[in-house]
């Protein structure tokens, strides 16, 4: 039987490791880490946080459903193709502003981004139904609707928390580069908007 302890380790430690491969979710907390500061950084990585909550849980409920749904309506991977396309572009071609009234402003909207950007990362969904299908077929732990609303709870904070912890390791480094490398700043646009773009490849190969 799962403990309660194991239940928040396992969905702590799955969603940890997955949030440290490169992908536009940590690369924009590098971003704003680099551009304004460290808390610009956690403000986007709390409110990611969070949004991975609802991903994880509409994963948890829905996974046969989406599997099929997904496979039965393609235009919803070309739609994300597009929008990971276009975000690389604007991310590519935009400017950088240095004026500090400017700078303030983009501070003011860390949090929002983080939820507009987590959002459409729809690759957050098929990452849990994947996670949860291997655990079950591994039939060692099995995390389904069927858990106590405590255990499912516990799970939750669990991929909450060790999402804003990979997150804020990427903006700790974050930092500590910015204070050494005033020049990775001219080059955070591009490498992001580079990563996104090569996602919205993949994406369209894929749908």
């Amino acid at each position: 039987m799962t403990t309660l302890f194991q239940l928040f380790a396992i969905g702590w430690l799955a969603s940890f490791l997955g949030t440290l491969p490169f992908g536009p979710i940590n690369l924009s907390v590098v971003s704003r880490t680099v551009k304004n500061s460290l808390r610009a950084g956690l403000w986007f990585a709390f409110a990611a946080a969070l949004i991975e909550i609802a991903q994880s849980f509409i994963a948890l409920h829905c996974s046969a459903l989406i599997n099929q749904y997904l496979d039965s309506t393609p235009w919803i991977k070309w739609a994300t193709a597009g929008l990971f396309t276009l975000l690389g572009l604007v991310f590519m071609l935009r400017r950088e502003k240095i004026q500090e009234e400017e700078t303030a402003k983009r501070k003011d909207n860390n949090f929002l981004a983080g939820i507009i950007i987590s959002v459409i990362n729809f690759q957050a969904i098929p990452f849990w139904i994947f996670i949860l299908t291997y655990l079950d077929m591994s039939h060692h732990v099995r995390i389904d609707t069927n858990l106590s609303l405590g255990g499912i709870a516990l799970f939750l904070l669990g991929v909450s928390t060790g999402k804003f912890a990979a997150l804020t390791l990427f903006g700790l480094v974050s930092q500590s580069v910015k204070n050494r490398v005033h020049q990775l700043k001219f080059w955070m646009n591009k490498v992001i908007g580079f990563i996104l773009l090569l996602i919205g490849i993949f994406q369209f190969f894929n749908a």
